[in-house]
């Protein structure tokens, strides 16, 4: 489903009246408590739609798989992977070559572009599997999958 904000709002008009036992609405109000606590102040760094609804879907899957003790991991994985695209943005915006073109070509872009439809969240979804695994792994530890 796409997740503009006429679809996000339909999709709330048409669950309004959602069971309080539902177990989705459960899911999705234990991921949103989750997701307020472990990034609290810090969610300022997350700018648009398209990027929180990245971060959710990346956390419901944590949720769902029983790994929410990475968490606190994700939050500041997913923080610097932001202030990264921030930075290689900004020197675009001078006419400097990026430092890190796999996370603008491979996670921005789909930020930029059609960041609604299935296949853009998707593709967001896949990378940041990828690139938190590569944060994650004791040879990468704290890096950002393609900074040099």
């Amino acid at each position: 489903m796409r997740a503009r904000y006429d679809d996000l709002k339909d999709f709330f008009k048409e669950k309004y009246n959602l069971d309080k036992k539902d177990k989705n609405l459960i899911r999705i109000r234990e991921v949103l408590k989750m997701m307020d606590e472990a990034f609290g102040e810090k969610a300022k760094g997350i700018s648009s739609r398209a990027v929180a609804v990245s971060a959710y879907l990346f956390v419901e899957g944590l949720f769902v798989n029983d790994e929410v003790g990475l968490m606190p991991q994700f939050v500041d994985f997913y923080l610097t992977l932001l202030e990264e695209i921030k930075s290689n943005l900004e020197l675009l915006t001078s006419y400097d070559k990026p430092t890190n073109r796999t996370i603008l070509e491979e996670f921005q872009k789909y930020i930029s572009q059609a960041s609604v439809e299935p296949y853009a969240i998707e593709r967001r979804n896949l990378f940041l599997g990828d690139a938190f695994k590569y944060y994650l792994n004791p040879k990468t530890k704290g890096k950002i999958m393609g900074s040099r």
